[in-house]
């Protein structure tokens, strides 16, 4: 195993036990700090899996107050611990170092929600989390642990597979050697989901031809890609050289699209090839049929997300009336707007449901932007008051716009009932989690 201690000690802070674990059993509890089991110090919740899998371990525990204090345990092999953690790595969430023209990251202005500003890269998070990661700031090492602990599946941002175009897209030289890095991987075992951001005269056309032909080469390996359009806000360098798809550019992308997957599913029985939710929302393309998705590899990524949707809408069983009756309006990016307008429809159905879809124009970064997780606070105050208010209303926002309670303006939950002066609620993102919610409301539940 290719353990080792960084200068800095890792510490695992634990954040929540559970009451019947292992860990509230011994007296482990909020506060505390996992520094090392059987003598070692985990980098991460990884770490800690590997290690905690004995059926005698010793874990040492740093107190809140400054103690140390070494626990022995005996317990089945697979028995977690029963802990979370502030953070799921010990040693520092790896940092991109690219300078990608289109970053979203790096044109953030001021005041924005903390977590914002961390531009993880993260090869951990990849497995973890489904974050895609580059490559590009890896050393051999860690390369090897993925292999060694088969942390599979991984989630690459690939953009392009020629050298310097790679290069130019992530601002890194260090982008160019990606085809040897998916060798590697790939031949030693690990399942790889690509990306390609794909941004108009500089990746696209013959250059997406390429990528995706280079990329097949390793399938299985690499099981899927995920076409996605680039994505810019007013707050991104206009010098950056990376302009957003016109309408006709998506519609193309489309053809391109579903032809490149319908030739590798003739051939290998996958698709391999996905396009995003966004292109066929943005053009008024009809979605291509729910089995196109398989499995739903890049569901994260947004494809899949809103075919899903309407997938689960027509099997949505809707009761014949509520007892108390709701009133409700339901935001969304405009790109939504169809989705939630059909989710309406038949939520309003029911007797006593009275829901309307309000559009919210996203003037922080700019009105192109359209997706809902790019909305603000200040935004849906400002729509939710420019509609005539929220008088006796239940204002649904949706949960992908928020983490832990907090807008991307730095707005929470509790700020945005103060200025609309009404009750907001968080819906996930399927007419299901909207009906739960409408139900908890027509139940008088928080």
């Amino acid at each position: 195993m290719l353990w080792h201690n960084t200068p800095k000690s890792p510490r695992g802070v634990v954040s929540a036990v559970e009451p019947r674990g292992i860990a509230g059993e011994i007296g482990i509890e909020t506060g505390d700090a996992i520094v090392a089991v059987n003598g070692r110090a985990p980098r991460d919740v990884i770490d800690l899996r590997f290690l905690a899998a004995d059926g005698r371990i010793e874990v040492e525990v740093e107190k809140r107050c400054g103690e140390r204090v070494v626990y022995e345990i005996e317990k089945h092999p697979d028995e977690p611990l029963g802990v979370s953690f502030e953070s799921d790595v010990f040693d520092g969430v790896k940092r991109c170092a690219n300078s990608c023209p289109f970053c979203f990251i790096d044109g953030l202005p001021a005041g924005m929600r903390a977590s914002l500003y961390l531009k993880d890269d993260d090869y951990r998070l990849s497995f973890l989390h489904g974050n895609f990661v580059t490559l590009t700031n890896m050393r051999d090492d860690e390369f090897a642990r993925i292999v060694e602990q088969r942390l599979s599946p991984i989630y690459v941002s690939v953009h392009s597979t020629d050298p310097g175009v790679r290069e130019y897209l992530l601002g890194a030289r260090s982008a160019r050697d990606v085809m040897e890095r998916l060798e590697y991987l790939t031949s030693n075992g690990i399942r790889v989901h690509a990306q390609v951001v794909v941004c108009p005269g500089v990746n696209d056309e013959q250059h997406l031809d390429r990528t995706i032909e280079d990329l097949s080469g390793f399938w299985p390996g690499v099981a899927s890609v995920g076409v996605v359009p680039v994505g810019l806000t007013r707050f991104q360098r206009r010098d950056c050289g990376i302009r957003a798809m016109s309408g006709e550019e998506m519609s193309r992308l489309i053809d391109w699209g579903l032809a490149a997957h319908a030739r590798f599913r003739r051939a290998n029985g996958d698709g391999f090839v996905f396009l995003a939710d966004e292109l066929f929302l943005a053009t008024g393309r009809e979605f291509p049929p729910l089995d196109y998705y398989g499995g739903f590899p890049q569901y994260e990524n947004g494809i899949g997300i809103a075919p899903a949707f309407l997938d689960d809408l027509r099997r949505l069983r809707l009761p014949r009336s509520f007892s108390r009756g709701v009133s409700a309006t339901a935001v969304c990016g405009r790109l939504a707007i169809a989705l939630l307008r059909s989710a309406s429809v038949e939520l309003n159905r029911i007797r006593g449901v009275d829901v309307s879809v309000l559009p919210v124009l996203n003037r922080f970064f700019g009105e192109t932007v359209s997706v809902s997780g790019l909305l603000t606070g200040r935004d849906i105050a400002a729509a939710v008051a420019a509609s005539g208010g929220a008088a006796g209303r239940l204002i649904v926002v949706p949960a992908v716009s928020l983490r832990d309670g907090v807008f991307l303006d730095d707005m929470t939950l509790s700020d945005l009932e103060t200025a609309l002066g009404a009750r907001v609620a968080v819906a996930g993102p399927s007419p299901k989690d909207l009906l739960e919610r409408l139900k908890r409301e027509d139940r008088g539940s928080p």
